[in-house]
């Protein structure tokens, strides 16, 4: 069962995180999208959860709408 590995609750962290590259961050480029983004949750996959494992980046703004989500693959 997937579950949060990690919740940044500030511009700083949530906006680094979405520009990193994977596998530490989403990579994201565009800046318009960057500067909306306020939060994050880093959701991941279980080891006992079948197929392969991921992690999944969702970036929220100031009033904690989802602006995205990107999945990558790997723990």
């Amino acid at each position: 069962m997937p579950y949060i590995l990690e919740k940044l609750d500030t511009n700083e962290a949530a906006r680094r995180t979405a520009s990193d590259r994977p596998p530490m961050g989403a990579g994201i480029t565009d800046e318009a999208m960057l500067a909306k983004i306020a939060k994050a949750e880093i959701w991941a996959s279980s080891f006992k959860d079948p197929g392969a494992d991921w992690c999944e980046f969702k970036f929220y703004d100031a009033d904690g709408i989802e602006l995205c989500a990107k999945r990558i693959p790997g723990y």
